[in-house]
């Protein structure tokens, strides 16, 4: 029964954790991205993002890969990691309450709502009703499965001799809560022996300790794969919280003494026992944060061999897919990487064009390969995202960003197979252009170049007056290349010689660089949104192909 009792808790903390994220996840982005100087700001913003999330140690293993990304530095980070040790207090405090003698009218509640009400909504809420139900029905089994044990005179001796011997309490608590990686479960299960009689306050107060450790494992899984500034983040974790309990090992006694002042409940006292040890963690470390960092900076310095920089994805953290929002945030900027790669690429194909520079051809090929990879890596993780439970507003968000990085690799595809080749041809045969006609190529660059940048900005900055300026210059410069066509053309009549002999080039330049405002063009209408606009991305993407 115990067993069943606990994995009953765990599932429903999970399945708890995965629909309030439905619910809140917008909430969770903001406030991650409230990460400022002001530290009161960053705790309050890690204590909200665990309370929603249920799990301190899936935010944390999260700010390992985003510091891993280097989106998040150290010193932030570990303000964050502050407030999730607050924030994950939240679900203790409401275990230990009377609300678990309802935990069947929670379950009942939340699966008749969503037959009531029939909305997303009211289909989430039904679920995390549910959820709850069921870890305040597994507290119930847990409680019921341990009372024996009050009348076990071996089980009384090992659970009580951790008042004389809490070094073990410490270290045990601490393997079985990494085993579980969730202290919530581990605190509870202490509260239930606690209930039943099987342990006195001073005999859970190692044990309490032992799982402050033990909640380190998460961060410490995701860091056995992450760069550097990652393993800091969760070697700051492990560090404050083996220096806190350290130091309450000491002062077990007055600890116990502070604790048992607060209430004659013996539940209550354990309950605030975990309280008020990540309190005091906070009271002390918010203002050591950078002396932490610089610590943590020592133990774990940089060797040369790690500033190498090999290309590959920054901001496709696996451990941000049980988060929809998290993980499309971090698919955007690397499409946001692709885009700015193609912008580079782009821009410099007219200084190939002007100086025949082969080398520097290359160079942009060899940039095409970075999109290709991009490309796969965000493809391969949205797909991994769609074997996570979706709502139907994140399905259709990932067919969007998929759709956007295949744009954007059929972009770098027309630099890369159709410019770069127009060059390569007009580098071989020795050609020049007129001086006319190079002008007119120019001009034509120039344009579609700070149309591109606006697209990129409208893109970043969710501008909707930006991406109507991108739509609208791509109809002008519809024209435009109408009209250089037909200044080409009058040349070609005049019998210049350069326009003469680079004719098929300059006419197939100017329609690829009209290709490639198509193209690029499908981040404005991503911002618009507009009726039609996954149709005329579509159409962009068939007539630039």
């Amino acid at each position: 029964m115990l067993l069943g009792g606990l994995t009953i808790f765990l599932y429903g903390m999970k399945t708890a954790r995965v629909n309030l994220q439905h619910l809140a996840g917008e909430r969770i982005r903001k406030s991650v991205a409230l990460l400022t100087s002001n530290r009161i700001v960053g705790v309050t913003a890690g204590a909200v993002a665990t309370v929603i999330m249920q799990s301190s140690g899936a935010l944390i293993a999260m700010l390992v890969g985003l510091a891993s990304a280097g989106t998040l530095a150290l010193r932030q980070a570990i303000v964050l990691i502050l407030g999730a040790d607050i924030g994950t207090t939240f679900t203790v405090f409401l275990i230990s309450t009377r609300i678990t003698d309802y935990a069947l009218l929670f379950i009942t509640i939340g699966y008749a709502l969503p037959l009531i009400m029939r909305s997303k909504r009211a289909h989430y809420v039904g679920e995390t009703l549910i959820a709850f139900g069921m870890v305040f029905l597994g507290m119930i089994l847990m409680k019921q499965a341990v009372t024996p044990l009050k009348d076990s005179p071996l089980a009384s001796q090992i659970l009580l001799s951790f008042s004389d011997n809490p070094g073990w309490g410490i270290f045990i608590s601490a393997l079985f809560t990494a085993m579980i990686m969730s202290s919530s479960a581990a605190i509870g299960l202490i509260l239930s022996f606690a209930l039943a009689g099987a342990v006195d306050l001073k005999a859970a107060i190692p044990l309490i300790l032992g799982a402050n450790i033990g909640t380190t494992m998460p961060a410490l899984l995701a860091a056995s794969s992450a760069e550097l500034e990652g393993k800091r983040v969760a070697a700051a974790h492990l560090l404050m919280k083996v220096m806190g309990v350290s130091a309450f090992f000491f002062l077990m006694k007055p600890f116990a003494a502070l604790v048992e002042s607060t209430s004659s409940n013996l539940g209550y006292q354990i309950v605030m026992a975990h309280v008020y040890f990540n309190l005091c963690l906070n009271l002390i470390f918010f203002f050591l944060v950078s002396i932490v960092a610089r610590v943590v900076c020592h133990l774990l310095p940089e060797v040369a061999s790690q500033r190498l920089e090999v290309f590959r994805s920054k901001y496709l953290d696996d451990h941000a897919l049980e988060t929809p929002v998290l993980a499309f945030a971090g698919a955007t900027r690397e499409i946001l990487r692709m885009a700015d790669i193609a912008y580079d690429m782009f821009w410099a194909c007219i200084d190939v064009l002007r100086s025949n520079d082969r080398a520097l051809l290359e160079e942009i090929e060899a940039k095409d390969d970075q999109i290709d990879l991009l490309n796969r890596d965000v493809k391969l993780y949205l797909a991994k995202l769609t074997e996570t439970t979706l709502s139907e507003r994140d399905a259709s968000r990932v067919m969007e960003l998929i759709n956007l990085s295949t744009i954007l690799e059929a972009l770098g595809d027309v630099i890369n197979k159709q410019i770069l080749e127009l060059a390569e041809k007009k580098i071989s045969k020795g050609l020049g252009f007129s001086a006319e006609g190079f002008k007119e190529l120019n001009d034509y660059h120039r344009r579609v170049m700070e149309t591109f940048r606006l697209a990129i900005s409208a893109y970043t900055t969710s501008n909707e007056e930006l991406a109507r300026q991108v739509v609208r210059q791509k109809e002008k410069l519809k024209g435009l290349e109408h009209d250089y066509r037909q200044t080409h053309i009058e040349r070609l009549r005049d019998r210049r010689p350069e326009s003469i002999e680079t004719t098929s080039i300059h006419i197939d330049l100017i329609a690829s660089f009209r290709r490639i405002n198509s193209l690029y063009t499908a981040l404005a209408y991503e911002v618009l949104k507009a009726p039609g606009t996954g149709i005329s991305i579509a159409a962009d993407v068939n007539e630039s192909l």
